[in-house]
């Protein structure tokens, strides 16, 4: 018997082309270095959104590059389209340096960001293959269940250069997350158990801002 060739193309299998935006707008002032004092603050307005994150599925934590379930099943990329994991609609940074003295120079580093957005993951037991995937399709629009909280994190740094070792030598000592900020940057995004019942961890904090820490460290020029 003779083979025949059928061509599918993903508009008849119901397949929606990948897409991932990305917009921004940024406002920038800056204050060169004069041997005193320099300072810079920037907001951006951004807005990322689609249906494809990318290499990896953020949704359900899948980082096999380049093959997550995204497209299995054309059920799977129903309410797919909206904002992506990455979308922080409001950014401000502030960095500043001080010479406290002709040794010692302090900074300070400061972010706030809002938060990202969050879904609401099921199980859709009207599709079979899809059925097959327990808690991995997306109730509602992307995105659309709200946002984590905003985020505030301040670092300071200080860089000590004695004269005494002719400005070769630097100890720097940094200070991150100086207020031990601790908000929630990832939450519990499973409305649903694989068995389409409640799940009670929906909401619930996954992930939080790293804690307080210092580094020091030495350099020397030769």
């Amino acid at each position: 018997e003779a083979n025949e060739e059928a061509l599918l193309t993903p508009q008849m299998l119901q397949y929606p082309a990948a897409q991932r935006n990305y917009y921004a707008m940024e406002l920038f002032a800056e204050k060169m270095w004069d041997n005193k004092w320099s300072a810079q603050v920037s907001y951006t307005w951004s807005q990322s959104y689609g249906n494809y994150e990318g290499w990896v599925l953020s949704d359900n934590g899948q980082d096999d590059a380049g093959i997550t379930q995204m497209f299995d099943s054309p059920a799977l990329t129903h309410n797919t389209y909206g904002k992506l994991p990455n979308d922080r609609r409001h950014q401000v940074k502030a960095f500043g340096a001080y010479s406290v003295s002709p040794e010692l120079t302090a900074g300070v580093n400061l972010l706030l960001s809002s938060g990202r957005p969050i879904n609401q993951i099921g199980t859709n037991p009207n599709d079979l293959i899809a059925s097959g995937y327990g808690a991995s399709y997306l109730l509602v629009p992307r995105g659309s269940a709200g946002t984590t909280d905003w985020r505030f994190s301040a670092d300071l740094a200080f860089a000590y250069r004695p004269k005494w070792a002719k400005d070769r030598l630097t100890v720097n000592l940094d200070i991150f997350n100086v207020l031990n900020a601790a908000t929630a940057t990832e939450v519990s995004e499973y409305k649903e158990n694989s068995a389409g019942g409640a799940d009670p961890t929906y909401g619930l904090p996954t992930s939080w801002q790293t804690p307080r820490y210092v580094r020091i460290s030495v350099g020397y020029d030769y």
